[in-house]
């Protein structure tokens, strides 16, 4: 038996599309499901870049830190430095105290000074170093020049020493003893000459003593006194 379609083409290229809809939906969202995981992981973030750039700010602060600690530690050096400085300039190992005390237990008891002259000698504080220059536009021209050498200067107490004492003898002894003491690094007679009181006759001398104070004094102790160390 034949069937006539009376419906129109229209209708059925309607009724066609409208089963195929379904399906090209479910294609487009699939697709997009898939775009999606692509860029997730092609073009989305990378956590070995994200790992990177947090380390990197770890050492950023890291290295803050310890510019932080040399610029503190860089103080404190040109702090000890200065007083350094100073200690050169005022510092004096051994006092005048100690040395007129220790004058008077050498000198013989007949033996008087009268007039004494003590003079310190100290080294100049050497310079603050100034860091060296780097950089390819630092770089000397022609020969280098040879660095100076350190010249020690004089670090010593010279002392005058006037008296009066009966006699040669007693004069010898007292040189003997300021040379055999450890206080003391040189003496040397000046002058002597005999004069006359109005009662008696009497030697009048001059003494040059020099104190080496580059080393450090220790106390006297009861086995040895004057003891110094170098």
């Amino acid at each position: 038996m034949n069937q006539i379609n009376f419906l129109p083409e229209s209708f059925r290229r309607d009724h066609r599309r409208q089963k195929r809809r379904p399906i090209e939906i479910l294609a487009i969202a699939l697709t997009a499901i898939a775009l999606v995981m692509l860029w997730l992981f092609t073009s989305g973030p990378d956590r070995s870049l994200a790992q990177n750039a947090a380390n990197l700010d770890r050492s950023i602060i890291e290295i803050e830190r310890v510019r932080e600690a040399y610029n503190a530690l860089d103080t404190e050096r040109a702090s000890l430095q200065r007083r350094l400085m100073i200690a050169r300039e005022t510092y004096q190992p051994i006092t005048v105290t100690q040395i007129l005390a220790r004058l008077s237990e050498l000198t013989p008891e007949p033996v008087r000074f009268f007039h004494l002259e003590l003079t310190a000698e100290r080294p100049a504080p050497e310079p603050v170093p100034q860091p060296e220059k780097t950089g390819a536009n630092k770089r000397p021209i022609g020969n280098t020049p040879k660095h100076k050498e350190t010249v020690v200067e004089n670090n010593r107490m010279r002392i005058s020493l006037f008296g009066l004492a009966p006699s040669d003898e007693e004069v010898v002894t007292l040189i003997r003893r300021i040379d055999e003491d450890a206080v003391f690094s040189t003496v040397a007679l000046r002058n002597s000459r005999q004069i006359r009181t109005n009662t008696h006759y009497a030697r009048e001398f001059q003494l040059d003593i020099t104190i080496d104070l580059g080393r450090r004094f220790v106390p006297a102790s009861p086995e040895g006194a004057g003891r110094d160390e170098n």
